[in-house]
């Protein structure tokens, strides 16, 4: 995965308690920030949706004082970070999978994967946890597109 840099000029911000009350500021703040994108309303759904997902697993599961949670743009795409400083654990490489009907839970990162263009888990145990959600702006060529325009133009 290819995410961008991080730019201080294109980087919102915001931190709050672990508390699910919380929750909704944090859609708020990234329903906010896509809107003003101009990005469509199902990629803001998208974003918002596993935004809260992300949010609400470390909430529950992180053990964490905070959780922040960062978006950035680039041309081509819109990044969220959702980041902790709790008890992490090991990423599995099968969470794409949504598990059987039966199972209470577990369906949050196959949910992410589904909805995002790119998902990337950073986390081990007793260092925290990072979630990066890159969503692809509808319009945006992607750095072969261009190549290859520019070659075929």
């Amino acid at each position: 995965m290819v995410i961008p840099k991080r730019k201080e000029e294109d980087l919102a911000s915001l931190t709050i308690a672990t508390n699910y009350e919380h929750i909704s500021r944090a859609r708020e703040f990234v329903l906010n920030l896509a809107r003003a994108a101009a990005i469509g309303d199902e990629a803001i759904d998208d974003i918002v949706l596993a935004t809260v997902e992300a949010v609400t697993n470390a909430i529950r599961h992180a053990n964490s004082a905070y959780v922040m949670v960062e978006v950035s743009r680039s041309s081509d795409s819109i990044v969220v970070r959702v980041i902790d400083d709790g008890r992490g654990f090991d990423t599995c490489p099968d969470t794409c999978e949504f598990p059987c009907l039966e199972d209470l839970g577990g369906r949050g990162i196959p949910l992410m994967h589904h909805l995002m263009d790119d998902l990337s888990i950073n986390s081990e145990p007793g260092k925290g946890t990072e979630v990066v959600l890159l969503k692809k702006l509808k319009g945006a060529e992607s750095g072969l597109q261009r190549k290859l325009r520019m070659v075929s133009g």
